[in-house]
């Protein structure tokens, strides 16, 4: 069964799952139709997942679940946290000594 592709202000569904323009999926993402197909893009900008990701939708999270590029987001994400948690703890150690 072939998938219908959806087409709001010349934005295809498609161009969505694939565009590594991120003046275009910026655009994209003003249209609620085309978000669960943006969420399948492997290249979208950190702040896209980001966004996207907090949206709460299950068509979208489902997307991004199968998502390798939001995988790599998410992991990069994480590392970014536990790196700030390490130098904070740190410097708290340094000062409370």
């Amino acid at each position: 069964k072939q998938e219908q592709t959806i087409e709001v202000d010349g934005l295809t569904s498609d161009n969505a799952k694939r565009t590594d323009d991120f003046t275009v999926q910026f655009e994209m993402a003003r249209h609620p139709e085309l978000l669960p197909f943006l969420a399948m893009n492997p290249s979208l900008y950190d702040d896209l997942y980001a966004w996207l990701g907090a949206l709460g939708n299950t068509d979208i999270d489902a997307a991004l679940s199968h998502n390798p590029g939001y995988a790599e987001y998410r992991k990069a994400h994480q590392k970014r946290i536990f790196s700030i948690e390490s130098v904070a703890n740190k410097l708290s150690e340094y000062f409370m000594s």
